[in-house]
C-alpha cells in the first residue's frame, strides 16, 4: 500500500457557527426566572479552521514555499511556527456579525498557528500564498490526497 498524497498531507477542515444572541442566562428577578441574552447585539460568529502538513518532495516544495512566504511578508517564522510540529500550518478565520445602532457590522480575525495575523499591506503576499495553497487543495483530485487502506 502506497500513500497517494504528497507535498500536502493530513488536511483537516472544520467550520463552526456560534449564535451569541441565542445564548442566554437564566436570572431570578423575584418574579420568577427569565432569560437574558448574553450578547443581544451579536448575531452570529463563524469560524473556519484549515490544518495542513506541508513537506518538500518531488511534487513540490510546499514547506519551503511556506517559509518563503513568511519571509516575503516579513513575518518571523519563530513567531508563527506551529507549536506541535513545524511542518503544520493551522489557519483560522473568525468572522463575527453584529448589530449596532440598527446597522450590521462584521469583524474578521485571522489566526496563523495560534497567533493573530493582521490584514495589512505588508502581509498581503502571505495571504496570496494561503489562497494559492487552498486553490491547489481544492483542485487536487481526491485520490491524490486520500490514502486508501
Amino acid at each position: 500500500m502506497e500513500p497517494a498524497f504528497t507535498g500536502i498531507k493530513n488536511i483537516g477542515y472544520i467550520k463552526t457557527t456560534l449564535n451569541h444572541a441565542a445564548m442566554s442566562i437564566i436570572k431570578d428577578d423575584n418574579n420568577g426566572y427569565r432569560r437574558i441574552p448574553l450578547a443581544p447585539n451579536s448575531r452570529v460568529e463563524e469560524g473556519y479552521l484549515l490544518n495542513i502538513q506541508l513537506t518538500d518532495d518531488y511534487n513540490g516544495k510546499h514547506y519551503t514555499e511556506l517559509t518563503d512566504a513568511l519571509k516575503k511578508a516579513r513575518l518571523p517564522f519563530s513567531e508563527f511556527k506551529n507549536p506541535v510540529n513545524k511542518n503544520f500550518l493551522n489557519f483560522f478565520i473568525s468572522r463575527e456579525f453584529y448589530n449596532e445602532n440598527g446597522r450590521l457590522f462584521k469583524d474578521t480575525e485571522f489566526i496563523l498557528n495560534g497567533k493573530e495575523l493582521k490584514l495589512e499591506d505588508k502581509n498581503l503576499s502571505f495571504f496570496s500564498y494561503i489562497a494559492k495553497l487552498v486553490r491547489e487543495i481544492a483542485h487536487k483530485p481526491f485520490k491524490r490526497i486520500h490514502c486508501e487502506q
